[in-house]
């Protein structure tokens, strides 16, 4: 089986690291790790993956919603949004995101495993 490309997306060193090891683990192949929007747009021309990690907030002045969009209107790449905050408290940054799926932080292997899984169809990455 071909490893499923993943894009994580993080401003947070430690956030970043975490997801890293995790997908790694789970048997994906991480094509790259960037802190910007903008950064994420240019890996997903370059790379195109299968899935991105990306965290809502980003600290420079594209969100992590604004390259999400950006990135599903181009390329059709879906991501998976990843926040610290709650689903309510984000809601209004949420309006016409396409697709939208949640993650709360800390993401926990078994949950992005189970998300992965739905997604791709797959029984199981990695035993």
């Amino acid at each position: 089986m071909i490893p499923i490309k993943i894009l994580i997306v993080e401003d947070e060193a430690i956030s970043s690291r975490a997801l890293k090891y995790i997908v790694e683990r789970l048997g994906c192949t991480v094509v790259g790790v960037v802190d910007t929007g903008e950064a994420a747009i240019r890996e997903a021309a370059e790379h195109r993956p299968d899935l991105i990690l990306m965290d809502t907030r980003l600290r420079t002045r594209m969100t992590g919603v604004e390259a999400a969009n950006s990135i599903w209107q181009q390329f059709r790449i879906r991501s998976v949004f990843i926040t610290a905050h709650s689903a309510a408290e984000l809601e209004k940054d949420y309006r016409g995101a396409s697709p939208f799926i949640l993650l709360q932080k800390p993401v926990l292997e078994k949950e992005l495993e189970q998300l992965i899984t739905q997604l791709f169809d797959l029984n199981i990455l990695n035993s």
